[in-house]
C-alpha cells in the first residue's frame, strides 16, 4: 500500500514526529498528499515557542488560533542575551514592556489557558523564578497533566524562596501526575536552611515508576541547603532504555552499593553525571562521564569504561595543582577518549595536556589558566592568554571545539579582540568552533564559528546563535559545566 492509499490522519500522525524542517519538507514533496498536509499543517511558525513566561498579550492570544493545535514544544525561558526567542510572527504583538515585572497568579491563568488549546505539546520547559510564589503555577501544571496526554519531555527549574511556607509542596503537589515521560530534568535552589522534603523526593520518584520508557533523568539541588539522599528511591528501579543519569548539587547516595546495583542494571547508560567520587562498575556503553567532586578521579577504574570519549571533572588540587599528572595519567588511561573539561589554572598543565592527548577533539576549560601570575594587577577586560598560551592551545592538531574561559568585556574594543584571538587560535588546522565568555551585565558563553579559505587559512568568524548549529560530534550537552539548569 503506497502513501498515497493511507488514510490523512495517519499520515498527519507521521509528520507530527518528524521535528527537522529539513525532514517534513523531503517528506511534503513525496507527492502532492503529502504536500498538501504537512506545507500548510507542519512546515509553519505553530511548532516551537520560546519565550519569557510574563507575555501575557501572547497566552491572551493563542487560545482563538487555530495554530495553538499544532504546538510540539514550549520553553518557558526569562528572555535574557544568549536565549533565543521564538515567537509565531503573526501573534508577536506582545509588549517588551510585559517584561518588567513578576509573574502573578494572572498570567499564571493566561497560561494555562493558552497550554490547555495544545493537545500535542510533546516538550514543556519551565524557568519559575519569575513567578511570586511558587504555588501560583499550579494552573499551568493542571492544564498540562490534564490536556497533554502526548507529553514526553519535561524540565523544571525553581527557587524555594519561601523557608517554612512549605513551597516545595504546594509547587510539586500537580506535577507528580506525568505519564509516559521519556525526559525529566528537575533542578531546585533553595535556602540555607531549607531541607529537600522527603515527600517532594518521593512524588517524584513514584511518578517515574510508571514511566517505562524514561531515557534521560537529570536532578540538581544546588548547593544551598542540607543533602538529600536519594539512595532508597534506586533501590527497585528499572528502566530499560535509560541512556542519560545527571545528579548534581547536594542531592547524595548515602548508600554506595545501591548506587552500583543501579547502574549495574542500566547498561545502556551512555552519559553520567554524579556528585561525589565512587567506584564504577563496569560500564560498556558509557560514553560521556562528568565527577567534580574532590578525589573523583581517584574512583576511575579505566578498565570499566571502554568507551568513554568525553570526560569532564574539576577535581584539581589548587592553587599550586599538584595533581595534574594524577589526572593525566587518568586520562591517557581512557582508550577512547576524544574530549575532556578540565580546571587546569597554569599554562604548564595545559602543555602538559597537549602533550599527554595530542588527539583531543574537545578541550573546554572550568578556570581559567591565562596569565596566572598577572591577575592580581590587572582590571578583569585584560584576563587575555599570553602568546604562550595561545601558542600551546595551537599545537593541538586534532582540535575541533574550544572553550576557552577567556572573560572579554563588551566595549569599543571587543570586535577587536575577538578577531585577534581567532585568528591566533585558527593555528590549530582543524578548528571550527571557539567559546569565549563576554561580560556585560554578567558572564555568557558566545561560540564562533571559523571561517576559512579553501586553503585553510582563517577568513574570520560568525557566531553562533542557535545552540543547534554547533556540531558536538555524537557528544550530547556538552557544556562547560554539565549543569542542567539554563542559568
Amino acid at each position: 500500500m503506497s502513501l498515497s492509499d493511507q488514510p490523512p490522519e495517519l499520515l498527519d500522525a507521521i509528520a507530527s514526529c518528524l521535528p527537522l524542517p529539513n525532514d517534513l519538507l523531503s517528506f511534503a514533496l513525496a507527492n502532492k498528499l503529502m504536500y498538501g498536509i504537512i506545507v500548510p499543517e507542519h512546515l509553519s511558525e505553530f511548532r516551537h515557542i520560546c519565550c519569557d513566561a510574563c507575555r501575557r498579550s501572547l497566552w491572551k492570544s493563542l487560545p482563538d488560533h487555530p495554530g495553538s493545535a499544532r504546538i510540539l514544544s514550549l520553553d518557558l525561558l526569562p528572555e535574557v542575551p544568549g536565549v533565543q526567542r521564538l515567537i509565531p510572527k503573526s501573534l508577536n504583538a506582545s509588549s517588551d514592556e510585559e517584561l518588567q515585572g513578576h509573574c502573578g497568579p494572572d498570567c499564571a491563568e493566561l497560561l494555562s489557558a493558552a497550554i490547555a488549546t495544545m493537545p500535542r505539546l510533546q516538550r514543556f520547559s519551565f524557568h519559575q523564578s519569575r513567578f511570586v510564589r511558587a504555588h501560583d503555577t499550579k494552573p499551568v501544571f493542571d492544564a498540562l497533566r490534564q490536556r497533554c496526554t502526548n507529553l514526553r519531555e519535561v524540565e523544571i527549574s525553581f527557587h524555594d524562596r519561601h523557608p517554612g511556607r512549605q513551597s516545595f509542596e504546594r509547587f510539586s503537589a500537580p506535577l507528580w501526575e506525568f505519564a509516559n515521560l521519556t525526559r525529566l530534568s528537575i533542578t531546585v535552589t533553595r535556602y540555607p536552611d531549607v531541607n529537600t522534603p522527603r515527600p517532594f523526593l518521593e512524588r517524584m520518584f513514584a511518578m517515574l515508576s510508571n514511566c517505562p520508557r524514561l531515557g534521560d533523568l537529570r536532578i540538581a539541588s544546588e548547593m544551598l541547603g542540607p543533602h538529600a539522599d536519594i539512595s532508597s528511591f534506586l533501590t527497585d528501579k528499572l528502566w530499560p532504555d535509560l541512556r542519560c543519569l545527571v545528579v548534581e548539587g547536594d542531592i547524595t547516595f548515602d548508600a554506595p552499593e545501591k548506587l552500583s546495583s543501579f547502574l549495574l542494571r542500566h547498561p545502556k547508560l551512555e552519559i553520567l553525571s554524579l556528585p561525589e567520587p565512587y567506584q564504577l562498575p563496569l560500564m560498556p556503553s558509557l560514553r560521556w562521564l562528568g565527577l567534580f567532586a574532590p578525589g573523583a578521579v581517584e574512583a576511575i577504574n579505566a578498565a570499566h569504561l571502554p568507551r568513554v570519549e568525553y570526560f569532564a571533572t574539576a577535581d584539581v588540587e589548587t592553587p599550586i595543582q599538584t595533581n595534574v599528572q594524577e589526572i593525566l595519567d587518568i586520562l591517557r588511561a581512557l582508550p577512547a577518549l576524544r574530549g575532556v573539561t578540565v580546571a587546569f589554572r597554569t599554562a604548564s598543565a595545559v602543555e602538559e595536556l597537549s602533550r599527554t592527548l595530542p588527539q583531543l577533539k574537545r578541550l573546554t576549560f572550568a578556570a581559567s589558566p591565562w596569565n596566572e601570575s598577572r591577575l592580581v594587577d590587572r582590571p578583569p577586560q585584560n584576563y587575555l592568554p599570553s602568546p604562550e598560551c595561545l601558542a600551546i592551545l595551537s599545537s593541538f592538531t586534532c582540535l575541533t571545539h574550544l572553550d576557552t574561559s577567556i572573560f572579554i568585556k563588551e566595549d569599543e574594543n571587543t570586535e577587536t579582540v575577538l578577531d585577534d584571538l581567532c585568528r591566533t587560535l585558527a593555528a590549530a588546522p582543524k578548528l571550527e568552533y571557539i567559546g569565549f565568555d563576554i561580560v556585560q551585565r554578567f558572564p555568557r558563553l558566545i561560540w564562533f564559528v571559523v571561517v576559512r579559505l579553501a586553503d585553510g587559512e582563517y577568513a574570520g568568524r560568525r557566531e553562533i546563535r542557535d545552540p543547534r548549529e554547533l556540531k558536538w560530534h555524537d557528544w550530547e550537552d556538552v557544556f562547560r559545566v554539565i549543569g542542567i539548569s539554563w542559568e
